[in-house]
């Protein structure tokens, strides 16, 4: 018969637990700092509950930007966030993910009933906005917290609002806004009635566009540099998904010949990103993303299905891209023929969207492509050419949901960034 009494050395264990409690509850905050300091990030969550005071540490900016500069390893993407349909969904990376890996909750940190979506993802922290309302936050869905972003009024139109986050340079974020200061133009555009969207000759219509700055450190905006011009939105950059990388962030088109841009945040300073080389073909990027330092590109030109194309990097002084991979799909129909189409790709679209591309923690390590392919999530192995099975959605419809590359995917990883 088993007893239900605890044993000597479990008592014994707890009363040291207490004894040591007792002794950082009365020493400095420097030695309480330190202990915490090597910790994994699931400790600490739990471990603000303790105190007022252990919270008031955990929580710190600096002691979060320390804490991420000493546990580099530990700062890896677990999954991704990915809208199917009306619902956002958690696709592990790891395989028998616990429950304790799988966030509980996202985008419920507003209880009126208010419907969200997010609009980005940046190291930890992601940009949301709520409909109706039309009010901007930044989140953190590791800890919970979350902040309003105030954003100043005005006569122009907020075209978008993008997270510049980087925790290993410092605890602090920046957001910027890209507003058009032709209201009523902007507003035609971005609500495609089609009004402004061509100019003289049937050319792509020119919008002018401004940037202003937000620090969460002052927490205030200011303006930054002069008002710039580029062509209307449906034609031109895609201003909604930009991606942070290298200190700046980029713009790029998903159809057309309009340049790209990158804004470095620090010094401010708005430049042309360089393309790979034109093809007779009308270009179509299909994805554009950073994973551990690295920035990829997927330029594909081919107006067929395309099973064979190539991965690009852009060097890291934004001189030119380069070769990195070679992505072969035929290997996947004699894998999971079931799931190939069995319509042409000019009626019902391309039979797989890219998610994103997740980098090896080490350089020797594989990375991987994700990919959609009528609802299952797959993801490809770029050094031997293997797909792995990660996920399955309920198909719905004789197409992908997420028939756009990369849109309303976020990659996940758990942070202690403060808001």
């Amino acid at each position: 018969m088993s007893s239900c009494r605890r044993s000597r050395s479990d008592r014994d264990e707890d009363e040291d637990e207490d004894e040591a409690q007792q002794t950082l509850d009365s020493g400095s905050d420097d030695l309480l700092t330190e202990i915490l300091l090597r910790l994994p990030m699931k400790s600490l969550l739990r471990f603000k509950s303790v105190s007022k005071r252990w919270l008031s540490l955990i929580s710190n900016p600096s002691f979060c930007h320390i804490h991420y500069l000493r546990n580099p390893v530990s700062v890896s993407v677990s999954g991704l966030f990915m809208r199917w349909f009306s619902e956002f969904n958690f696709v592990s990376l790891h395989e028998n993910a616990t429950a304790s890996e799988i966030p509980l909750t996202f985008l419920n940190f507003i209880h009126n009933g208010t419907r969200m979506t997010a609009l980005q993802s940046c190291n930890g922290l992601f940009g949301c906005l709520s409909y109706g309302k039309h009010t901007y936050y930044i989140y953190n869905p590791a800890t919970q917290q979350h902040t309003t972003l105030d954003i100043p009024g005005g006569d122009t139109f907020v075209v978008s609002i993008s997270l510049a986050f980087d925790p290993s340079k410092s605890p602090h974020y920046k957001a910027v806004c890209v507003r058009s200061p032709d209201d009523e133009s902007a507003r035609s555009v971005f609500g495609y009635k089609g009004k402004y969207v061509l100019g003289p000759g049937d050319e792509p219509a020119q919008i002018n566009y401004r940037i202003e700055i937000y620090s969460s450190e002052t927490r205030s905006w200011r303006s930054s540099g002069d008002p710039f011009r580029t062509s209307a939105p449906i034609w031109g950059l895609d201003f909604h998904n930009a991606v942070y990388w290298n200190g700046a962030l980029h713009w790029v088109p998903k159809w057309g010949s309009e340049p790209p841009l990158y804004f470095d945040v620090e010094r401010e300073i708005l430049r042309e990103l360089p393309m790979p080389p034109e093809s007779p073909c009308l270009r179509q990027i299909r994805y554009i993303g950073e994973s551990r330092g690295h920035m990829h590109l997927i330029d594909i030109y081919d107006d067929r299905t395309p099973k064979q194309f190539d991965v690009l990097e852009m060097e890291s002084n934004h001189s030119k891209w380069v070769f990195r991979y070679r992505v072969d799909l035929d290997v996947f129909a004699t894998v999971f023929p079931y799931l190939l189409p069995n319509c042409s790709h000019e009626k019902h679209g391309p039979f797989f969207t890219i998610l994103c591309l997740v980098r090896g923690e080490e350089e020797e390590e594989a990375s991987s492509l994700l990919l959609n392919i009528h609802g299952c999530i797959f993801s490809y192995n770029l050094e031997d050419k293997t797909f792995k099975e990660l996920h399955k959605f309920p198909l719905i419809g004789p197409r992908n949901s997420l028939w756009r590359d990369g849109d309303d995917v976020y990659q996940y990883f758990e942070a202690l960034s403060c808001v």
